[in-house]
Parts: C-alpha cells; sequence; structure tokens
C-alpha cells in the first residue's frame, strides 16, 4: 500500500475560567514533574467550575488567532466536545458572527458560556465534528466533565454530536483519573480515525495534554504518524501544523 498524508492544524482551546490562576505559571509546571495531576488541580479552586467556558482574555485570543486567516482551506473541524473546545472552534474556523435572518442553524447559539460571546454563523465554513476521542485526559475535578449532549447541541446546533453515543458524560469519573492506557487508546484511535477521513486539510480543536500526548508519542510500524518539529506543551490558542503519514 502507497504511503500518504493529511495536514492537520492542532489548537488548543483558549483560556476558560478553569485556566485562571494556574496555567502558564513556573511554579505549577514545576509541580507537575513531581506530582500528579489530580493532585496538583487540588490547589486550585477554579477546578471546581464545570465544563468551563471561555473568559474575556479567551475570546481575545480567539479573535486574533481568526486574525490570522487560519480558518481559510481546512476541509473539517474535529472538536473536543466541553464548552471551551467548542467556542474556540466556533470561533475561529466559524462563519464570524451570525448576521440577522439567516437560515442556517448557528455554529454557536448567542449567549453560550459564563463571559458568552454573540452567535457564530455556520454559513460558508467547514463542517464541524465532535468527537469524545480528543477530549482532555480527565482528571477526577469537574472542568473535565461535559455537558450533557443535549444541552451541547442546543447551544451549538450546528456541530455534528452523532459521533457521541452517551447523552452523560461516561469518560470523567468524581473519583477516579482516566488512566493513561485509556489516554493513549484515544490517541491511536483519534488518528486511525483521521486517516480514514477523505478531508485532507484538518483542524482539530482539543486541549494541552492531551494534544502534547499526541504529538510526544509514537506508536509501532504500519500505524498512523505525526511528523512535527514542536514536542513540548501547548500554550492557549496556540496552533501547531504537522504531517500526519498512512498507509491506505
Amino acid at each position: 500500500m502507497d504511503d500518504d498524508k493529511k495536514i492537520l492544524y492542532l489548537v488548543r482551546h483558549a483560556q476558560g475560567h478553569h485556566n485562571v490562576g494556574y496555567a502558564g505559571t513556573v511554579f505549577s509546571l514545576a509541580l507537575r514533574m513531581v506530582v500528579p495531576r489530580w493532585q496538583l488541580l487540588e490547589r486550585w479552586n477554579c477546578f471546581g467550575i464545570e465544563d468551563a467556558s471561555l473568559t474575556p482574555t479567551g475570546w481575545k485570543q480567539v479573535k486574533e488567532l481568526r486574525e490570522r486567516n487560519v480558518h481559510g482551506g481546512v476541509d473539517l473541524v474535529v472538536v473536543s466536545p466541553m464548552t471551551r473546545t467548542l467556542q474556540t472552534a466556533a470561533g475561529v474556523f466559524g462563519g464570524g458572527e451570525r448576521k440577522p435572518g439567516e437560515e442556517l442553524p448557528p455554529l454557536m447559539a448567542d449567549g453560550v458560556g459564563a463571559c458568552p460571546g454573540a452567535a457564530v454563523s455556520s454559513v460558508g465554513c467547514p463542517p464541524f465534528i465532535a468527537l469524545e476521542l480528543c477530549r482532555e485526559h480527565t482528571s477526577v475535578y469537574p472542568c473535565d466533565k461535559r455537558s450533557s449532549i443535549s444541552r451541547c447541541k442546543q447551544q451549538f446546533p450546528a456541530v455534528d454530536f452523532s459521533q457521541i453515543m452517551d447523552e452523560e458524560d461516561s469518560l470523567w469519573s468524581p473519583t477516579l483519573p482516566e488512566s493513561k492506557a485509556s489516554l493513549d487508546a484515544r490517541r491511536r484511535a483519534l488518528l486511525q480515525w483521521l486517516a480514514a477521513r477523505k478531508e485532507k486539510k484538518i483542524a482539530v480543536v482539543s486541549h494541552s495534554f492531551f494534544l502534547s500526548r499526541l504529538v510526544g508519542a509514537q506508536d509501532g510500524d504500519g500505524e498512523p504518524k505525526l511528523e512535527c518539529r514542536k514536542r513540548s506543551s501547548f500554550s492557549n490558542t496556540e496552533l501547531r501544523t504537522v504531517v500526519l503519514h498512512y498507509k491506505h
């Protein structure tokens, strides 16, 4: 079989309310090296925010990334079904602020989140598919628990949630963090899913730890592989363009 490739645009979500007071500090990064992630989160009450939405700073980051015209030429947007990733994906890759009288359903309804943004149009943008496969490595804290799919569909009407079978979050547990084996299984399944798609230029809007694992881990021969230059952690709204090599 011949080798083939796709271009992936990997994007971490913009700043969420759960990130405030935590992300980017030298102290927290140092602690991550010696204690489990779910124990580190105990130090910040902000991680008790269930399915956190974007902050005003987060929306500014979304606007700045969109202004780089990264949305042009993307054939498909794959997004984690968390509010912060859905908001980021809609704001960066959507059709812009929705105009009165549009018949198509919006990508994002008006007033979503604790710091709501205006409704986002679905006109002229690629398809959006929500996948559990690209969710964050789940801790025991509510910031990693998604909303019900019914609520997601109400808030993001033009996003396709048909790939998600469970109405309520079956991946998250209040007592047991996700294992690395589960995380790696999702990572491998995502690469296989992307390789099987017909689209050649795909945006994946996800989370810091998951994306770092995605670009940092390598599987055996015959598995889809990512070609990327940078393998460090992702900042909010950081975009990296990588090549997915696979056999078809």
